[in-house]
């Protein structure tokens, strides 16, 4: 018996697949050194995604390419797309408690970062969708159901329309670095006097510098001039926390 392509794919990725298990979190919601710390921890998972990810080219075959072959191709660009999805999916729920925070910056940058690995989750999840479409349109042309191949221009139009939701889903969480970081500020009591004092202590500064250049060396010199979405919040928080700051232990 000849089983169709698609049923076979989904047989290879469920032989291969290890969905990702977000550790637990315990969430000092009002705490900014503590979501300070998750919000970094969420930029790593968002790098684990990055990494997995497949060329964003159009899915290519042709048709002298086995059966096993496509499946492979396509089994593994699957794969990784569906890794990736899992990754944005810890990462979203890293945060998810502090949207409850009492703290306005604290809950604003967390809806803000969540909403934003959600969307990229969801975008991901639907890259797996168009692979599948592709993977059986070749099925019925080699079943001989469909005279012509899947169209290329479907992909290539996919790909762009959803490259803009992806570009913008990025944009979303440079909107959560602000209010991050401005909940980690103590506002002075005395109107029309500039902040100049972070309510955490100095190790606890050198913490958070210490965990965003372990996950983005770059930082420790100079990010670029036009640093992508990712790196770009990276080297916002490292050039917020680089500041001549004062520090609760040392007012």
């Amino acid at each position: 018996m000849k089983f169709p392509i698609q049923l076979l794919l989904v047989v290879t990725l469920a032989s291969s697949a290890r969905a990702n298990i977000c550790p637990p979190y315990v969430a000092q919601k009002d705490d900014p050194f503590d979501y300070a710390k998750r919000l970094i921890d969420s930029l790593g998972w968002a790098s684990s995604a990055i990494s997995r990810m497949p060329s964003d080219e159009p899915i290519k075959t042709t048709p002298q390419q086995t059966e096993a072959e496509i499946i492979n191709s396509l089994s593994d660009r699957t794969l990784s797309l569906k890794l990736a999805s899992e990754d944005f999916r810890c990462a979203a729920q890293s945060l998810e408690d502090y949207q409850q925070s009492k703290n306005k910056g604290i809950s604003t940058s967390a809806k803000a970062a969540s909403a934003a690995y959600t969307a990229l989750m969801g975008y991901n999840q639907e890259m797996v969708e168009e692979n599948l479409r592709v993977l059986e349109g070749w099925s019925r042309v080699r079943r001989g159901t469909s005279p012509s191949a899947p169209s290329m221009a479907t992909s290539v139009k996919f790909l762009t329309d959803i490259g803009v939701k992806i570009d913008d889903a990025w944009q979303g969480l440079l909107y959560a670095l602000p209010p991050a970081e401005w909940a980690l500020v103590e506002m002075p009591a005395k109107e029309g006097t500039p902040p100049s004092t972070l309510r955490i202590r100095s190790d606890q500064k050198k913490t958070l510098l210490s965990a965003v250049e372990s996950g983005f060396p770059k930082t420790k010199q100079a990010c670029e001039e036009h640093p992508k979405y990712l790196e770009a919040a990276a080297c916002l928080l490292h050039d917020f926390l680089s500041q001549e700051w004062k520090t609760l232990d040392s007012k």
